[in-house]
């Protein structure tokens, strides 16, 4: 889900982020967004995502 705020203290609900990943774990922890040369970037750490999936690049290849 998709919170914002102007001050901190009072929080809008936006909505529920998608993306074109599939399953890429049940939870994203720590997410950052920012822009960057004009296009816009979100890293998170994913929790649930499968080890030797190609688009984990934590992921223990055995």
């Amino acid at each position: 889900m998709l919170y914002r705020s102007i001050d901190l203290y009072k929080w809008e609900e936006v909505g529920e982020l998608h993306t074109r990943l599939s399953d890429f774990g049940y939870m994203w922890e720590c997410p950052d967004y920012f822009e960057f040369d004009g296009q816009g970037v979100l890293c998170f750490c994913p929790q649930g995502a499968k080890l030797n999936d190609p688009g984990n690049i934590y992921r223990r290849v055995m």
